[in-house]
């Protein structure tokens, strides 16, 4: 069969597809392709099983969340992402309410939105959060007024964007003097790819935290955030379609709070790059928690577009014979480090 996403924008069709797969492979449907069409997707797989969804661990993790206030395992790492911390508890609460609607109300038809009246109305509905949609929350701007009109979408809509973001998203958080920064990630097709794929890619999702203490956060961005995350996280490789990497961010601060987008970047290099770099030297997980944002900025950037290696080896020995880690540093270290950077040259 052939489902697609109902067209919420890149980055809610992006979760809503990853929440799908999720309940394809919690199924045991391992076999179909996913196709990116302009911003939204193709999914040709089976149907999935709700009997072995109804069974499903995440049930527990939810109720327990919901009914005594104890976040465990996701439900702990979406806490920990979501930035409209007052909030989280009725993000549960609908969450728990919407599990329970979709094997119902499941939904993945080609006029979907149209069917559901989904969109900015007043009306019953489920408002999207800042990070499963990124822009559409509460309030329309129309001319020079701001009006109270959410963009509200079905339970379906609702649950399978969550379930992507839990399960579908790398979330790199970036704790700040005040406040703190979450560098969202979700790989994609760049056109089309087998679904043991996408399922793989799933791997690399959860949440990874850097520290106000820790300098590898200062000035960091998105490109050195996914070199972070994939350095001390899972290493993917085992990927044969070409990926692109969705990126967006979602911030707070006080009690501000705002999501934006960041960029595609293909993903492709970057997911054997960084396999390459931690076979050729397992002590990476441990250098690059020492090195600074700017860094591995650089790095990141170096990683997906290509360019002058030894400018990058420079900045990285510069890095590690400076300040405090200096005395931590050998030189058949640096050395090390440089021959696996040289050896990623394009």
């Amino acid at each position: 069969m052939k489902y697609y996403t109902p067209g919420h924008g890149l980055v809610t069709d992006s979760l809503i597809m990853h929440g799908f797969v999720k309940l394809l492979h919690v199924s045991g449907r391992i076999s179909g392709k996913v196709r990116k069409l302009g911003e939204r997707f193709e999914i040709e797989a089976e149907e999935v099983d709700w009997g072995k969804f109804n069974n499903w661990e995440l049930h527990e993790f939810v109720k327990q969340a919901v009914d005594h206030n104890i976040d465990l395992g996701p439900m702990a790492d979406l806490r920990r992402s979501a930035i409209d911390i007052s909030g989280f508890l009725t993000w549960k609460k609908k969450l728990k309410e919407t599990l329970v609607i979709l094997p119902k109300e499941f939904d993945l038809s080609p006029n979907h939105a149209e069917r559901f009246r989904e969109g900015r109305k007043r009306g019953r509905g489920y408002t999207l959060y800042l990070p499963i949609s990124l822009a559409f929350g509460k309030y329309a701007v129309s001319g020079y007024a701001v009006s109270d009109t959410p963009y509200v979408v079905c339970p379906s809509c609702f649950a399978l964007s969550t379930l992507g973001y839990i399960y579908g998203a790398v979330r790199i958080r970036v704790d700040l003097n005040e406040g703190f920064t979450i560098y969202n990630i979700a790989g994609v097709p760049a056109d089309e790819a087998d679904l043991l794929d996408m399922i793989s890619l799933q791997r690399m999702a959860g949440l990874v935290r850097i520290g106000k203490r820790e300098k590898t956060g200062r000035g960091i961005n998105a490109l050195g955030a996914l070199v972070y995350a994939l350095s001390v996280g899972e290493t993917i490789l085992a990927v044969d379609s070409p990926i692109d990497l969705i990126v967006w961010r979602t911030e707070r601060s006080g009690n501000n709070q705002r999501a934006m987008a960041e960029g595609v970047y293909r993903g492709r290099r970057l997911l054997e790059a960084m396999a390459m770099l931690k076979l050729y030297y397992p002590k990476w997980p441990r250098i690059v928690r020492r090195l600074e944002g700017n860094v591995l900025n650089i790095l990141g950037e170096f990683l997906v577009f290509g360019g002058d290696a030894y400018g990058v080896v420079r900045e990285i020995v510069k890095n590690l014979k400076s300040g405090k880690d200096k005395e931590k540093t050998q030189p058949v270290e640096v050395d090390a480090v440089a021959k696996v950077i040289l050896k990623l040259q394009r």
